[in-house]
This record gives structure tokens, sequence and C-alpha cells, in this order.
């Protein structure tokens, strides 16, 4: 697998990361560190880790749990209510 760069938007400025590709989004954030609400774990049912997925044609929300990153990309987490 190769090295991915995944630059987070926060509120104090953007943190660039790299993680091998296919990785779990959700793991790579916590393992570095970045800051999401994850009552259920990791499971997939609270639906509280939502990251905006920003590409070429917009952006779209995704379930960081469910998600594997393949490519560089750029997202922001989505602030918990």
């Amino acid at each position: 697998m190769s090295e991915i760069t995944i630059t987070v938007k926060q509120d104090d400025g953007d943190k660039v990361i790299k993680a091998t590709s296919g990785a779990n989004l959700l793991s790579i954030l916590k393992e570095n560190q970045i800051p999401i609400h994850t009552p259920c774990g990791g499971c997939g049912f609270c639906t509280c880790c939502k990251v905006e997925v920003f590409g070429k044609n917009g952006s779209t929300e995704l379930l960081a749990c469910r998600s594997s990153i393949y490519a560089d990309c750029t997202i922001r987490v989505v602030p918990f209510p």
C-alpha cells in the first residue's frame, strides 16, 4: 500500500497527516489526535463521526468509521451538536 496525504480543515488551521492508502479514516483521525465524536465506538450505529470530504465536484459527507481512504484528500470533521 502507498502513502497518502490527508489535509484536515480545523478552526485553528489545517493539519496535514500521512496515512497508508486503504486505511480506515476514523483510525487515521484518532491516531493523529484529531477530535471526533464516536459514542458507539466506531460501529456505525450513532452516525456521529461524520466528515465532509472535498473533491473536484464539491463535497460529500461520510461516516469516518465506515470509510477507507485510497487517495490524497481534504476533509473537515462535521461538528457534533
